[in-house]
């Protein structure tokens, strides 16, 4: 990381705070837009895996949600 600039004046040192506010708001943007990616793929390969389970026991998923409910 670069060094800031030593005697910085006050208007360069608030452009320069409101310039690193900007990035860290961008890349927090960009790290919720992973995360939501990455909660979807674990829900996809949860559902895949139930999925998987039911059709090696022969049922349908009808039956299979009927049973959770009895």
């Amino acid at each position: 990381m670069a060094r800031a600039k030593k005697n910085m004046t006050l208007e360069e040192q608030l452009q320069d705070v409101e310039s690193k506010i900007t990035s860290s708001e961008e890349q927090l943007k960009d790290l919720k837009i992973k995360k939501k990616n990455i909660e979807a793929a674990i829900k996809e390969e949860k559902l895949s895996k139930l999925l998987a389970a039911i059709e090696e026991k022969g049922i349908t998923v009808e039956d299979a949600i009927a049973k959770l409910f009895e």
